[in-house]
């Protein structure tokens, strides 16, 4: 048993995996009699307390479910806790970028006008990921691509743990 409130997810296991799953947000809690609106049941006090904890009726939203496929002694699993996640939300944001686990990758970029820009990275235990842009390199009409550049673009690698540890720009041909 663990607590349940408002919100959190629900989905009822048919014992079989082909079957599609039954589920839902909790819209309401009710007592035992069905007519006071709990809020949340089962908290941890009363867990703790080695007490049986109350019976409660779960409502879900008008034709969320089809009451008739539920069975008694049926699984279920709770699937979101919105309190839960935002306790593990608040240790992680905010952190300043310096706190968080950086990952370093080393960058190879190459590709010839006319064709796709190839972009590999790749961290210390060997895991790699490549990209190819959609567009072929063109010819610069003003200024052209330098190796800073494309070292400032990476070095941009948006809001995650990569950082640019060394870049390769040998197999990019793109002088006129």
């Amino acid at each position: 048993a663990c607590p349940l409130k408002l919100g959190d997810g629900l989905v009822f296991d048919e014992g079989d995996p082909q079957q599609e799953e039954q589920g839902g947000s909790v819209f309401d809690l009710l007592d035992a009699s069905g007519r006071k609106s709990l809020g949340a049941a089962g908290e941890a006090d009363a867990r703790s307390s080695g007490k049986p904890l109350p019976r409660v009726t779960v409502e879900f939203r008008a034709g969320q479910l089809d009451a008739g496929r539920l069975q008694p002694g049926q699984l279920v699993w709770k699937t979101k806790d919105h309190a839960l996640e935002a306790r593990l939300r608040a240790t992680y944001e905010g952190l300043a970028g310096s706190a968080m686990r950086s990952l370093p990758v080393s960058a190879r970029v190459s590709g010839k006008i006319g064709s796709a820009l190839n972009l590999t990275l790749r961290d210390d235990a060997g895991f790699e990921v490549c990209a190819l842009t959609n567009m072929a390199l063109s010819a610069a009409s003003k200024r052209p691509l330098t190796v800073d550049d494309i070292a400032a673009g990476l070095g941009q690698l948006g809001d995650n743990a990569l950082s640019l540890d060394s870049l390769d720009t040998t197999g990019l041909d793109i002088a006129q």
